[in-house]
């Protein structure tokens, strides 16, 4: 079953899901386009399936957006749902890397960022970026030459670096990853992330942050 399967997968820390819970948690968001899966990758000939953006609630599953989008769900935050309207116009190593991790700054590929009203289904372009996630009243980018993560606030249209902090006394260089990306949110919407330092912590504003500890292998928490 195409829900149950995407419902599974959302609980996964990641940036690249496709899904999003309702602030309340009381509803679930995701998006349905898909793309050929070859012997090399998923979308490495660049064609994409388009679907639509489906929410579920106690009343089952219903779709909010017209056919022939390709709207990738970033997240689902305070205002809304926050979509970003995929389309070829990327890199082709970003294409064929599949759904949603070419959103993540790396590739250089910007996508139209819309946000939807989950009742009707009205669709309110934002910006164009090249955000992977969503969470809270903001859309996140990654600054890799900083490095940094983009915070860009829903609420006024502006942008605002948020640093990482520096290295602690023992800093491993071998561990983490060149490109900051959030593992996940905690509960006031501030992201979870390994630095390319290796330590894993939660940024809570620019250049500030609380060490959680530190990674041993790899940057990417299950």
């Amino acid at each position: 079953m195409e829900t149950a399967t995407v419902l599974a997968s959302c609980g996964q820390a990641g940036p690249t899901n496709d899904c999003g819970w309702s602030p309340d948690g009381q509803e679930f968001a995701y998006g349905d386009d898909s793309c050929p899966t070859t012997a090399t990758a998923p979308c490495a000939t660049g064609v994409w399936v388009a679907g639509r953006v489906h929410v579920v609630d106690g009343s089952g599953d219903r779709t909010i957006t017209p056919p022939g989008e390709m709207d990738l769900v970033l997240g689902w935050t305070e205002k809304g749902i926050v979509v970003a309207r995929v389309t070829q116009t990327g890199t082709t190593s970003a294409v064929a890397l599949g759904s949603g991790a070419f959103l993540a700054g790396d590739f250089g590929a910007s996508f139209a960022d819309y946000l939807v009203d989950p009742t009707t289904g009205t669709e309110t372009y934002i910006a164009t970026t090249d955000a992977f996630a969503a969470n809270g009243d903001a859309m996140w980018e990654s600054d890799p030459s900083t490095p940094a993560l983009l915070r860009y606030e829903l609420s006024t249209g502006t942008e605002i670096a948020w640093p990482l902090p520096p290295p602690g006394p023992s800093p491993n260089a071998n561990v983490g990853s060149d490109l900051p990306l959030p593992l996940g949110f905690d509960a006031r919407g501030d992201p979870l992330l390994v630095t390319p330092y290796g330590q894993l912590l939660v940024l809570t504003g620019p250049s500030t942050a609380d060490v959680i500890g530190a990674a041993t292998a790899g940057f990417v928490i299950p």
